[in-house]
């Protein structure tokens, strides 16, 4: 599965936008945000691990708390580099 900064992504329980992606320890995850019916973003985060063809909620306490730090670097280079 090929996800891009940007992607909409309909799921069972909603669609979400790509915010960005990452490679941590040889397993791909991206950091979303729910999106409403017209595609503006709900300010309900969650990341996913990419896993084949399929998505997985990560809800890992630790895990999470490893990845956030990385995905906001990214982000605040994204915006700095506006």
């Amino acid at each position: 599965m090929n996800i891009k900064l940007g992607d909409l992504l309909t799921l069972d329980d909603g669609r979400y936008v790509t915010l960005d992606n990452i490679e941590y320890k040889n397993e791909k995850y991206i950091f979303t945000d729910k999106v409403d019916d017209n595609d503006k973003p709900m300010n309900n985060t969650c990341v996913f691990k990419i896993v084949g063809d399929e998505l997985e909620i990560i809800d890992d306490k630790d895990l999470l708390d490893t990845l956030m730090p990385i995905f906001l670097k990214d982000i605040e280079k994204l915006v700095q580099d506006l």
